[in-house]
């Protein structure tokens, strides 16, 4: 179902720290997953999306701030490499045989080099914005609530909607996260 990692992945990653896959599944597949995730947010499966940010409490501890993003609603599919929303999932088949094949991007990824060891998903998320308005401030993810033990070393995003043009707006990119 995933389409072919190309050879100049690695240097993108390694240059760049990001690389861009335009067409990474199939029309057909695109739209199917599509369409099993927007009939899970009407049925109500995706809740508001929201950024925990970090801040200084008064007494000099660190806290967490929780900032709902409106017209945004996700599901968690997995966490820390475990299922963790299956009735997105028994709902979403085309997506859940997606997922259960991101083996072959981590055989691929991994032949890129030995810098890049890639042993399991780790996260995996679905996403949809309802409106204008949904917009993400610079960020980077953590794997794990806590962030303590991140281990994250590739995110892939998989953008379904068919219809974009330059111009819309709300163009993703990237930033590059320092490889040690």
């Amino acid at each position: 179902m995933w389409a072919e990692v190309c050879s100049d992945a690695g240097f993108g990653l390694q240059e760049r720290g990001f690389w861009v896959r335009d067409h990474a599944v199939s029309e057909d597949v695109a739209a199917e997953v599509r369409e099993e995730i927007l009939k899970c947010h009407e049925e109500g499966l995706l809740s508001q999306s929201g950024n925990k940010l970090a801040v200084r409490l008064p007494d000099g501890n660190r806290g967490g701030s929780v900032c709902q993003k409106r017209n945004v609603f996700e599901a968690d599919l997995i966490v820390d490499g475990a299922v963790n929303c299956p009735e997105v999932l028994e709902k979403s088949p085309v997506l859940a045989a997606l997922l259960a094949q991101e083996g072959q991007l981590r055989k691929a990824f991994g032949n890129l080099g030995q810098w890049l060891r890639i042993d399991r998903l780790e996260q995996a998320k679905v996403q949809v914005n309802t409106s204008s308005g949904g917009a993400f401030p610079c960020h980077f993810d953590l794997p794990s609530q806590s962030g303590q033990g991140a281990k994250r070393l590739l995110t892939v995003l998989l953008y379904l909607n068919p219809q974009w043009v330059d111009g819309n707006g709300g163009g993703g990119g990237g930033l590059p996260f320092p490889l040690y």
